[in-house]
């Protein structure tokens, strides 16, 4: 993000902060956060996926449990978009439009995961 204007603008004093221990730093940091993040994906995964799918399907059907999966899902990642007009990215009504897109988005893409979960009797995409 910050390489392009650093090269044409010329301000190689940036790029006085890449140390090679810092390089390491943030090497080490990125592996052992990805190590974290890929736990709590499995987690949500067999979650959302796993429990709810075989839970809701008795109850929902096929369809209802696809489409109820991916409101859920969706309502789930609700709270972090809105969080964007708290830290200042932009203006609510902003936030809003791209929040409510991504709802919508997450809901789609939560129905065709809850599907395709159902259709391979698994979780894990094979």
């Amino acid at each position: 993000m910050f390489l392009l204007p650093v090269i044409v603008s010329g301000h190689a004093d940036w790029l006085g902060g890449f140390t090679f221990g810092n390089v390491l730093s943030n090497a080490f940091l990125l592996i052992s956060f990805s190590a974290v993040q890929s736990i709590g994906l499995l987690g949500e995964e067999l979650g959302w996926r796993g429990y709810m799918n075989q839970k809701m399907e008795p109850l929902l059907g096929t369809v209802g449990t696809c489409l109820g999966g991916g409101i859920v899902w969706g309502v789930w990642h609700f709270p972090m978009d809105i969080a964007g007009y708290f830290g200042g990215n932009g203006t609510f009504s902003e936030v809003l439009v791209s929040t409510f897109g991504r709802l919508a988005m997450l809901t789609c893409f939560g129905a065709f995961l809850m599907w395709l979960t159902k259709k391979t009797n698994s979780v894990f995409l094979r």
